[in-house]
Parts: structure tokens; sequence; C-alpha cells
């Protein structure tokens, strides 16, 4: 018989590729340049984020988002906004 093992993954493990990436980009020095302020959503219901990091040589980023991902995207952009991630 098998067991059913809980998942130990940590947070960091289990945030989508684009909140993975927006981290990346922010630990080497990039900034929040543009983000909606709320969620889009398409015609067919699904919502979508995007937003824009750039580096500090001036390099631009676009990292969007679909679904359940862009909801996640958005909290995250939204937790770094708030300890100072974005460029006035």
């Amino acid at each position: 018989m098998n067991k059913i093992q809980k998942s130990s993954k940590t947070h960091e493990e289990t945030i989508g590729d684009s909140s993975r990436q927006l981290r990346l980009l922010h630990s080497r020095g990039g900034r929040i340049t543009k983000s909606p302020s709320d969620l889009f959503v398409l015609a067919n219901g699904l919502p979508y984020f995007y937003v824009e990091v750039t580096g500090d040589n001036g390099s631009q980023f676009g990292i969007p988002a679909f679904g359940d991902e862009a909801i996640e995207l958005h909290n995250e952009t939204l937790r770094m906004e708030e300890q100072g991630a974005m460029i006035s």
C-alpha cells in the first residue's frame, strides 16, 4: 500500500514562473517600472497581468501571466512595491 506524502515544498518552490522571474530580476538589481494597479480579465474570463522590470543597465523586461499565475504575479508585485521595488 502506498502512503500519500504531504508536499514538503517551500513557498519559493511552489510559486509560478512569472513570480520567480520577477524575484530573480529584482535580486539582480531590477526595479519594477510599470505595473497595472489591477488584474485584467480577458473576454474569455481568464485573468491576465503583466509587469515591466528595468535592470540597472537599462534593459527592460516584460513578464506576462495568465490565470492563477496572473493573480500570483499581481500579489507578488504588490508585495515588492510595498518593499520599495518600484521606480517612481
